[in-house]
């Protein structure tokens, strides 16, 4: 009986797949955007059949890509600019600006010299092998370097040219030393 049933009911209201829209709308979004995205839908409908030419969909689909482009920017740029000394708000912002969650995906192929890997294992290795050789290269090419403190000096300077600011040289290349040794110890 439910297989009969059912079958009427899949002929007669058969299921349909439907977007579901976001109960809360970007902070960004204008009714005068959300009615060019409706302008543009129906504008593609329409050149699908053949009623309007293609050219006028795509003339209102760069329009209104370039109108929600701008919006997000001058969001952005004003939000950043009120919370710019708030950085629990600005590394928010950051956030959503970039949109984080979208590059979470491993990659599936990688060029290692002139060898294209696709083992998930030896990409894996690859990898590994690439970031756990950054220390010691950072420390051989550091080895014989001397810090030059002239470049910190003139943008304290520069920075707070009404207070003046001395760096004890031997006291920063101590720390700066001992810092070091410590991060090759804890290397090694």
């Amino acid at each position: 009986w439910y297989q009969i049933f059912q079958s009427i009911v899949d002929r007669h209201v058969p299921l349909r797949t439907k977007k579901v829209k976001s109960l809360q709308l970007p902070k960004w979004m204008t009714s005068e955007i959300l009615a060019g995205i409706r302008q543009r839908n129906q504008l593609k409908l329409q050149a699908r059949s053949g009623v309007i030419p293609w050219e006028t969909f795509t003339h209102q689909r760069n329009k209104i890509t370039t109108q929600i482009k701008q919006a997000k920017q001058n969001y952005f740029k004003q939000e950043i600019y009120q919370n710019k000394h708030d950085s629990k708000k600005l590394w928010k912002l950051m956030k959503d600006a970039v949109d984080l969650n979208m590059n979470k995906a491993t990659p599936n192929k990688i060029l290692d010299n002139t060898d294209l890997i696709t083992d998930p294992k030896k990409i894996a290795n690859i990898f590994n092998s690439h970031f756990s050789q950054i220390a010691n290269t950072v420390t051989k090419e550091s080895a014989h370097h001397q810090p030059n403190f002239d470049a910190l000096r003139n943008f304290v300077e520069r920075v707070h040219a009404k207070t003046k600011i001395t760096i004890d040289q031997s006291l920063c290349c101590q720390y700066c030393q001992k810092s070091w040794n410590a991060i090759t110890d804890y290397i090694s």
